[in-house]
């Protein structure tokens, strides 16, 4: 019977392209938090029921098509470009 050696993790050593000092960990921090407030701007947290016509909603639908998207997501398009005009 043999046994299975524990193996210990690496030892990281301080070489070119590891960076493993604080100011990398400070940058990447700092990044990580960035990617975290962008990625909550644009979590959707509302949600939005309305009425129209069945022949706009059909060109919608056309339309959405077109461009490869789900009606859904091109209506949520629309609506997002006129409120940041």
């Amino acid at each position: 019977m043999t046994k299975a050696r524990k193996q210990s993790a690496p030892k990281l050593k301080n070489r070119p392209g590891l960076p493993v000092d604080n100011a990398f960990w400070e940058a990447f921090s700092r990044k990580m938090e960035k990617v975290s407030e962008e990625l909550a701007a644009k979590r959707k947290d509302a949600v939005l029921h309305l009425r129209i016509n069945s022949r706009d909603l059909a060109k919608l639908k056309e339309k959405a098509a077109a461009s490869g998207m789900r009606y859904q997501t091109f209506i949520a398009e629309i609506l997002k470009r006129a409120a940041q005009s």
